[in-house]
């Protein structure tokens, strides 16, 4: 299973708690160190998996303080 996958499916039940729709989102930051491929970034393919059409998208190499960022 794959980074976009496993964040995929977190990001999906962020989204039902929330109860929002993903093309409210405008920002997917996903902080790894382990990214799915170099290009394209991990968090575009989460944001392309949610249908968050309009959000812009980046990966923070930073591992677990990529939190703290």
């Amino acid at each position: 299973v794959s980074t976009a996958e496993l964040a995929t499916v977190a990001a999906k039940h962020a989204i039902d708690c929330a109860g929002i729709d993903a093309k409210d989102i405008d920002l997917v930051i996903l902080a790894t160190c382990t990214p799915s491929t170099v290009v394209a970034n991990t968090a575009s393919m989460v944001q392309k998996n949610i249908g968050a059409t309009g959000a812009a998208a980046m990966d923070t190499n930073a591992a677990c303080s990529g939190f703290l960022y």
